[in-house]
């Protein structure tokens, strides 16, 4: 597999389309149109749905971001008050607050996979109070796009055969 499909230099800098992204992305790009439509099937509300996905997404991000950081603080500490990888030289205003914001820097790497499970299924589950569904809403529609790898407690869901 090619890491990098595609990349792209303007101004200076090099923008790199990667295979694992892009594939992440049609990945949930099609489990929220499978759970729109188990939604839809369901009776519910399919811009509920999508607006849970977008919202599960976005908390999963910096859930597993959060997670990161909290799991090497240490090191970010240090470089922030140590001034990174060159500590002789003295360091710049802009130098220095480059390094103390490097927490910022998803696009440098470190996400967690598990810290953004979890902040994705508080999300969906403080959504699914305040919408007035059942705690399993979430679940039941969202079984569809889950991998056989990774069965939820009640799949496969039985289905009528008459």
């Amino acid at each position: 597999m090619k890491p990098m499909l595609l990349s792209l230099h303007l101004g200076g800098r090099e923008i790199g389309l990667h295979t694992y992204g892009l594939l992440i992305g049609c990945g949930c790009a099609v489990a929220i149109v499978l759970a729109f439509r188990e939604a839809r099937r369901q009776g519910l509300d399919g811009g509920k749905v999508l607006d849970l996905s977008f919202w599960m997404l976005v908390t999963g991000l910096l859930g597993s971001r959060v997670l990161y950081v909290a799991l090497n603080a240490r090191t970010f500490a240090n470089i922030c008050v140590g001034g990174g990888d060159d500590l002789v030289a003295p360091r710049s205003l802009g130098r220095a607050l480059g390094d103390c914001t490097r927490v910022f820097q998803v696009w440098e790497g470190g996400l967690v996979f598990y810290g953004g499970f979890i902040a994705a299924c508080l999300f969906a589950f403080a959504f699914a109070r305040r919408q007035g569904w059942s705690i399993s809403t979430p679940r039941t529609t969202a079984r569809p796009t889950l991998t056989p790898s990774r069965p939820s407690p009640t799949w496969p869901s039985p289905r009528p055969t008459a």
